[in-house]
């Protein structure tokens, strides 16, 4: 049952971007994204150590360099900032030390062991 919800939500392609810290893996899964106390929900896109794509609905792409906090699965909240945008869909910069967040860390090595097999 668990491997089936993880196939799921998990796709099978994995992208490495040249110049790019980080591998992203592609991740569809529903999130709660709040920016100045407002709460907007959010789908989303790709993960890695350094950062998330979300489609966000209904905040206006208006956010650059604003801090949002992302609730994410039962992950302590992450902090992160708005890189760019390109209508609903954000690119988002970790920017507490993403590092330390082990259920980051265990999603990512998840993820990445899902490619590998």
């Amino acid at each position: 049952m668990i491997l089936a919800l993880k196939k799921a939500f998990i796709s099978d392609s994995v992208e490495a971007v040249e110049g790019r810290k980080s591998i992203r893996y592609s991740i569809v899964e529903p999130c709660r994204v709040e920016r100045w106390g407002k709460s907007y929900d959010a789908m989303t896109r790709n993960i890695s150590k350094g950062g998330i794509s979300l489609d966000i609905a209904g905040m206006g792409s208006s956010a650059l360099d604003a801090d949002l906090t992302i609730y994410f699965r039962d992950f302590e909240p992450l902090v992160a900032e708005s890189r760019w945008s390109h209508k609903r869909t954000f690119g988002l910069k970790f920017i507490n030390d993403s590092d330390k967040s082990l259920q980051l860390l265990d999603l990512i090595a998840s993820l990445e062991s899902s490619t590998n097999s």
